[in-house]
């Protein structure tokens, strides 16, 4: 595809976008309200408290404060993804900063390829607009490329090592230059990203790793 033709269709999507976001004029006020207690409840289990609490509970409390925690996931989702519907991916000068990361945080938290792929282009459409954060697209759109088996953009995802018991960056293209895509969007170095999580995060190292990965899965599937 030529870079004419790419220019050219990134601005058909953009005035799409901006004609999709201007057919609707209203106010938000009660939704932002919604949106607040919806952030609640999906925090409820997410803080660091939260965490430490689940943490002590003995088995079959812990069981019932999962399903708890997947019944608030779910009907967070039904509610969410109808004011999307509705009124497109709405951005903080219409409800908040709060309410706008509370779109974000319920979709993402959803887990799922196809909740990520209905709604990327509309979060899309509001970054492009300037009333949603870069960043939020860059976590939800690494998120669906793992999802997919395919490799993330921005090194947004991490996943957990049995072996090391240590997380490690997922499968990640061109790992040379993550951190300039990363400024692009707003996020902060990937080694600070790795640091918070006890990792010292080394390049040459993370580069021989991924290439093994990708030998075992290539490898893996060849036995299908």
């Amino acid at each position: 595809m030529s870079h004419q033709l790419v220019k050219f269709l990134y601005l058909i999507f953009f005035i799409s976008c901006f004609t999709a976001r201007s057919q609707v004029k209203t106010h938000y006020d009660s939704i932002k309200k919604e949106l607040d207690s919806i952030y609640k409840l999906d925090q409820m289990y997410r803080s660091h408290e939260a965490a430490d609490s689940l943490n002590r509970l003995d088995q079959a409390s812990l069981i019932k404060a999962l399903d708890h925690l997947d019944d608030i996931n779910a009907s967070n989702l039904k509610r969410v993804t109808q004011i999307i519907d509705q009124y497109g991916w709405l951005g903080i000068s219409e409800i908040g900063k709060l309410g706008n990361t509370t779109l974000f945080l319920v979709i993402q938290h959803s887990r799922d390829p196809k909740v990520y792929a209905n709604y990327l282009p509309l979060l899309i459409c509001s970054v492009l607009a300037g009333d949603t954060p870069k960043k939020y697209y860059a976590l939800l759109q690494d998120a669906l490329l793992i999802k997919q088996g395919k490799m993330q953009i921005y090194g947004t995802q991490r996943r957990y090592d049995e072996s090391t018991k240590k997380l490690y960056v997922d499968l990640l293209i061109d790992p040379d230059n993550v951190d300039k895509r990363r400024k692009n969007v707003g996020l902060g170095l990937i080694a600070d990203y790795m640091k918070k999580v006890d990792v010292i995060w080394d390049l040459e190292t993370f580069k021989v790793a991924q290439k093994q990965r990708l030998q075992k899965l290539k490898e893996k599937n060849n036995e299908h």
